[in-house]
């Protein structure tokens, strides 16, 4: 999904270091995982935040998935469609029509068994979703949402195994007030610690303060570039 890099500085911390973060976007897939940490992905790399709004990526990021995102089976090393912590505690990481799922907080051991197709393992999916997720996110309503192209899944059980009545749904008419670019289909998803949901589209990203994500934020959609990471988050 990644199509190019920004290389700038940026200040991260107290030290200045040249970081290949996609300023410009697309994000791959964003999540808070149980550590308290979020973490963004895009193509093979990906960054990690320790603050509440994630906006400063920690010291000595990006780092390449291969190698430092787990046990991850090789299939998983070029990025992630799409990664969420559900309410029954544990992670999940997509790539195309298979999933891992992690029971530790750091999403550093793959669970037994894993990964496994999407299909006949991922509760009751209808046909459309089978060959993969676009994003993954349990909203302050406690329910969660799938979305793939320009439909999406409401999930009312903590293990997102049982698709709630009359989904999919198309995002447009549905999701709230969603700008014309974003009704064809959500890049990310995440509701970040400091208890606003923020859903990304290409170049561009919208902020929710509401639990149902009903309402845009005043000034949304803005810009990834010189906005995500900044103090205005």
């Amino acid at each position: 999904m990644l199509s190019e890099f920004a290389w700038k500085r940026l200040v991260v911390g107290d030290d200045d270091q040249s970081l290949g973060v996609p300023l410009t976007g697309p994000f791959d897939s964003i999540a808070t995982l149980p550590n308290g940490k979020t973490y963004a992905t895009f193509g093979h790399l990906y960054v990690r935040y320790s603050d509440a709004g994630a906006n400063r990526i920690d010291v000595g990021y990006p780092k390449p998935i291969a190698g430092n995102w787990g046990a991850l089976p090789p299939a998983f090393f070029a990025g992630f469609d799409s990664m969420a912590t559900l309410p029954d505690g544990k992670t999940y990481v997509t790539k195309g029509d298979q999933y891992v799922r992690y029971s530790d907080p750091d999403a550093r051991f793959v669970d037994p068994t894993y990964p496994r197709r999407l299909a006949g393992n991922w509760g009751n999916l209808p046909r459309e979703f089978e060959s993969g997720f676009d994003s993954i996110c349990t909203l302050s309503n406690g329910k969660t949402y799938i979305t793939r192209g320009a439909q999406y899944l409401r999930y009312s059980d903590p293990s997102a195994n049982k698709v709630d009545q009359g989904y999919p749904k198309p995002l447009n008419g549905n999701w709230g007030t969603l700008p014309a670019p974003f009704e064809g289909g959500f890049d990310a998803m995440v509701k970040l610690s400091n208890g606003k949901t923020y859903v990304t589209r290409g170049r561009e990203y919208l902020r929710y303060s509401d639990p149902n994500v009903n309402s845009i934020d005043p000034g949304y959609p803005l810009p990834i570039a010189g906005n995500w990471g900044r103090a205005n988050l």
